[in-house]
């Protein structure tokens, strides 16, 4: 890999390229990247943890000085006890009580914690942001609510594809190879179909994807940002109706499972597949059409089966 990051999107026909040429991947990566022998002799990713590691302690202390002293300056001893991190459904009940509460005169004010918060946790991918949008459900309401986790959802990822497009390649490829190399694959996959914005959508929305690898993946593999931003944004829309939704109802839920439950999980499984296999269906059926007309002309355009099947 050429480590000045030299690789970048060449803007033009839907292709990728790379700076000085010469057999790199398509994808910002070569295949020599993931071989295990150079990614011990290099050092270097050891550098870029610790950055991250300094930018995520600089982002941690500022997110909680912010909510301390800004946000929930005005709150009472008494209620302070209760403002526990949110890990746990329980803790999100609580914290939700005093909010509720406290937003009555400061409603604002939970409005810039509630983003500060959540872009922080999109930002540097950490888990979290499902018990976020139970508490913007349940402050805010779905009129608000919903819309504020969408937008944030949208520009914390990007935000998170910048900062792992600059620091995050050698400590995934030392650390996590096998996962990032899948994710080319599926990526590469999804160019050749030219539907890549399709095919990241539908991953989004495949309810077991790793959306942690994939946000983090997105930014080293040089996917075009005008193809990330919808699909991450859009892909995680049922994901952010469905736990704003169980806000609405934060003080009676007993489980994290009633927020997915197994029609809603089987429901966006079918989704996923159903947009996976599209393009195959209909280029199948191309293909076929093409082959009973002799590779001839479809709707007035040349329309070979090598065309439709290179599609698939």
């Amino acid at each position: 890999m050429n480590r000045s990051n030299a690789h970048f999107y060449d803007g033009g026909g839907g292709g990728f390229g790379d700076f000085g040429g010469g057999g790199a991947s398509d994808f910002g990566l070569d295949d020599e990247d993931f071989n295990v022998g150079e990614r011990k002799q290099d050092k270097a990713w050891k550098q870029d943890v610790a950055t991250l590691l300094g930018l995520f302690g600089a982002g941690l202390l500022l997110v909680c000085l912010l909510l301390r002293f800004v946000v929930l300056g005005d709150l009472s001893a008494a209620e302070w006890v209760h403002m526990k991190s949110p890990t746990s459904l329980e803790n999100v009940k609580e914290i939700g009580a005093v909010l509720q509460r406290y937003g009555d005169a400061h409603f604002g004010r939970l409005v810039l914690g509630h983003a500060a918060a959540y872009l922080f946790l999109q930002t540097f991918a950490v888990p979290g942001t499902l018990f976020l949008n139970l508490l913007g459900g349940a402050l805010f309401g779905m009129g608000l609510g919903l819309p504020l986790c969408i937008l944030l959802t949208g520009v914390g990822s990007c935000c998170c594809y910048q900062l792992y497009s600059r620091l995050g390649a050698r400590p995934l490829l030392h650390l996590a190879p096998q996962k990032l190399a899948a994710f080319r694959a599926v990526v590469e996959k999804g160019s050749r179909q030219g539907n890549m914005t399709q095919n990241l959508l539908f991953s989004f929305i495949f309810p077991f994807s790793p959306h942690w690898m994939m946000k983090a993946g997105a930014g080293i593999l040089r996917i075009p940002l005008r193809s990330f931003a919808p699909a991450v944004t859009l892909g995680l829309v049922p994901y952010n109706v469905m736990s704003c939704k169980a806000g609405l109802i934060l003080a009676t839920l007993a489980d994290k499972g009633e927020i997915w439950d197994t029609t809603s999980t089987v429901f966006l499984v079918l989704v996923a597949l159903g947009g996976f296999f599209a393009p195959k269906i209909k280029a199948f059926t191309l293909a076929k059409l093409a082959a009973r007309r002799g590779g001839g002309g479809l709707g007035g355009l040349a329309y070979s089966k090598k065309d439709a099947m290179d599609l698939m």
